[in-house]
């Protein structure tokens, strides 16, 4: 697919990203993906159902809008799971500040993989004008988080972008305007990580990550009394920082209310 790519005065600074999908580097990831579950992401193992695999396979040919919410920062891996499950690549969205990671070798290797830029909290038309136009062609799905940002939540959403559905009804218009009966398919996705085995040994890796980071050091094995300590030493640091006075009466969640207008106050 070729994207025409219309600059504007607003990415004038950050320019614009499109999608460069290459089957070569595309075919390279499929057979490599394996090891990157196994060793980079500690044994991760994407299961989908029959049922839900099913109907993705009824729809992947048609103008699809993929919608996963976005827990981790590990979601691509899993997107790009379920395309191999699908046998079809995906467009997908990214910030525009990735792409500049790692002296900009990442973001080449997002264009190779169809991935393409959007500035956050911006009007940026460049990568709304390549969404409807990928939208409208439908040769292959488009994946936008619909959260907008990675949330770090496992069993609940953040609010959803409303843009993104926006963009949708621009890519039905026009399809409409063309003369076309085909109709895009909005598709929310549910991505749920669990641990098969216990969560035990990760809980005590971030707690000793914290621990170690505050200076803290505790005897006791229980995680609730050890996230106190925690969160104690956290307020304490912050009290500190912003010059406030605790009187030796004062409440918890008053030293806590605190922090708080002092840290808005200060912003």
């Amino acid at each position: 697919m070729k994207v025409p790519v219309i600059q504007s005065k607003l990415t004038a600074s950050k320019p614009f990203i499109p999608p460069k999908p290459n089957p070569l580097v595309l075919g390279f990831m499929r057979l490599i993906s394996p090891l990157l579950l196994k060793y980079h992401l500690k044994d991760l193992k994407v299961y989908i159902s029959p049922a839900d695999l099913q109907k993705l396979h009824q729809i992947k040919d048609q103008h699809a809008l993929f919608l996963p919410n976005h827990p981790t920062e590990d979601d691509p891996y899993v997107l790009f799971e379920l395309s191999k499950a699908l046998k079809q690549s995906f467009y997908t969205v990214a910030a525009r500040e990735v792409f500049d990671w790692n002296w900009g070798l990442r973001g080449l290797f997002f264009q190779l993989m169809g991935t393409y830029s959007l500035i956050r909290g911006a009007s940026d038309r460049d990568s709304f004008h390549t969404t409807k136009e990928i939208l409208v062609q439908g040769d292959k799905p488009l994946v936008i988080f619909i959260e907008g940002e990675i949330s770090n939540e496992n069993d609940t959403l953040i609010p959803f972008e409303t843009g993104v559905v926006q963009l949708a009804f621009w890519a039905q218009e026009e399809l409409i305007e063309s003369g076309s009966d085909a109709s895009v398919k909005l598709v929310p996705l549910a991505l749920k990580y669990v641990y098969e085995q216990g969560a035990e040994k990760a809980i005590e890796k971030s707690v000793r990550s914290l621990e170690d980071s505050l200076g803290l050091h505790t005897s006791t094995n229980d995680f609730i009394t050890r996230l106190i300590q925690v969160g104690m030493k956290t307020l304490e640091l912050n009290e500190k920082r912003l010059a406030l006075a605790v009187g030796p009466d004062m409440k918890l969640e008053d030293r806590i209310q605190q922090v708080k207008e002092r840290t808005i106050s200060r912003l």
